[in-house]
Protein backbone atom coordinates (compact mmCIF):
# COMPACT_ATOMS: atom_id res chain seq x y z
CA UNK A 1 0.00 0.00 0.00
CA UNK A 2 1.40 3.39 -0.98
CA UNK A 3 1.52 6.48 1.20
CA UNK A 4 -1.55 7.93 -0.55
CA UNK A 5 -3.81 5.21 0.84
CA UNK A 6 -2.36 5.67 4.32
CA UNK A 7 -3.22 9.39 4.34
CA UNK A 8 -6.55 9.47 2.54
CA UNK A 9 -9.73 7.55 3.24
CA UNK A 10 -12.61 8.73 1.09
CA UNK A 11 -16.07 8.66 2.60
CA UNK A 12 -18.84 7.09 0.55
CA UNK A 13 -20.78 9.92 -1.17
CA UNK A 14 -24.47 10.01 -0.42
CA UNK A 15 -26.51 8.49 -3.25
CA UNK A 16 -23.47 7.13 -5.15
CA UNK A 17 -25.31 3.85 -5.78
CA UNK A 18 -27.79 5.77 -7.98
CA UNK A 19 -25.18 7.56 -10.09
CA UNK A 20 -23.63 6.51 -13.37
CA UNK A 21 -20.45 7.58 -15.14
CA UNK A 22 -19.90 7.64 -18.91
CA UNK A 23 -16.28 7.97 -19.98
CA UNK A 24 -15.04 8.56 -23.54
CA UNK A 25 -11.92 6.77 -24.77
CA UNK A 26 -10.13 3.95 -22.99
CA UNK A 27 -6.74 5.58 -22.54
CA UNK A 28 -4.78 5.91 -19.34
CA UNK A 29 -6.75 8.97 -18.15
CA UNK A 30 -10.10 7.21 -18.56
CA UNK A 31 -8.87 4.03 -16.91
CA UNK A 32 -7.52 6.12 -14.03
CA UNK A 33 -10.86 7.95 -13.72
CA UNK A 34 -12.74 4.63 -13.58
CA UNK A 35 -10.28 3.25 -11.03
CA UNK A 36 -10.62 6.26 -8.71
CA UNK A 37 -14.42 6.33 -9.10
CA UNK A 38 -14.46 2.75 -7.84
CA UNK A 39 -11.82 3.01 -5.13
CA UNK A 40 -12.28 6.53 -3.77
CA UNK A 41 -15.76 7.36 -5.08
CA UNK A 42 -17.24 4.04 -3.95
CA UNK A 43 -19.03 3.70 -7.31
CA UNK A 44 -19.95 0.18 -8.37
CA UNK A 45 -18.01 -0.73 -11.52
CA UNK A 46 -21.24 -1.83 -13.24
CA UNK A 47 -22.32 1.83 -13.17
CA UNK A 48 -19.32 2.93 -15.24
CA UNK A 49 -19.47 2.80 -19.04
CA UNK A 50 -16.37 3.38 -21.17
CA UNK A 51 -16.84 4.20 -24.86
CA UNK A 52 -13.97 3.31 -27.20
CA UNK A 53 -14.06 3.46 -31.00
CA UNK A 54 -10.96 1.31 -31.54
CA UNK A 55 -10.84 -2.44 -31.02
CA UNK A 56 -8.00 -2.12 -28.47
CA UNK A 57 -8.29 -0.51 -25.04
CA UNK A 58 -5.56 1.50 -23.37
CA UNK A 59 -4.84 4.36 -25.76
CA UNK A 60 -1.09 4.93 -26.01
CA UNK A 61 -0.65 2.49 -23.14
CA UNK A 62 -2.40 -0.47 -24.71
CA UNK A 63 -0.54 -3.62 -23.90
CA UNK A 64 -0.32 -7.30 -24.42
CA UNK A 65 1.09 -10.13 -22.38
CA UNK A 66 0.52 -11.94 -19.14
CA UNK A 67 1.72 -12.04 -15.55
CA UNK A 68 4.11 -14.95 -16.12
CA UNK A 69 5.86 -13.77 -19.32
CA UNK A 70 5.54 -10.03 -18.79
CA UNK A 71 3.83 -7.25 -20.68
CA UNK A 72 4.70 -5.02 -23.59
CA UNK A 73 3.16 -1.57 -23.92
CA UNK A 74 2.93 0.32 -27.19
CA UNK A 75 3.93 3.89 -26.44
CA UNK A 76 5.67 2.59 -23.30
CA UNK A 77 6.64 5.08 -20.65
CA UNK A 78 9.38 5.27 -18.07
CA UNK A 79 7.74 3.61 -15.09
CA UNK A 80 9.67 4.64 -12.01
CA UNK A 81 8.71 4.03 -8.39
CA UNK A 82 7.43 7.59 -7.88
CA UNK A 83 4.45 6.94 -10.19
CA UNK A 84 2.60 5.67 -7.12
CA UNK A 85 -0.96 6.08 -8.41
CA UNK A 86 -0.13 4.49 -11.77
CA UNK A 87 1.49 1.47 -10.13
CA UNK A 88 -1.51 1.12 -7.82
CA UNK A 89 -4.05 0.72 -10.59
CA UNK A 90 -1.76 -1.27 -12.88
CA UNK A 91 -1.38 -3.87 -10.15
CA UNK A 92 -5.12 -3.97 -9.46
CA UNK A 93 -6.11 -4.15 -13.16
CA UNK A 94 -3.95 -7.23 -13.76
CA UNK A 95 -5.81 -9.25 -11.11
Amino acid sequence: MGSYQLKYHAKKPEGIENKKAYLVGSGIATLAAAFFLIRDGHMDGKNITIFERKNVNGGALDGAGNLEDGYIIRGGREMEEHYECTWTYLVIFQH
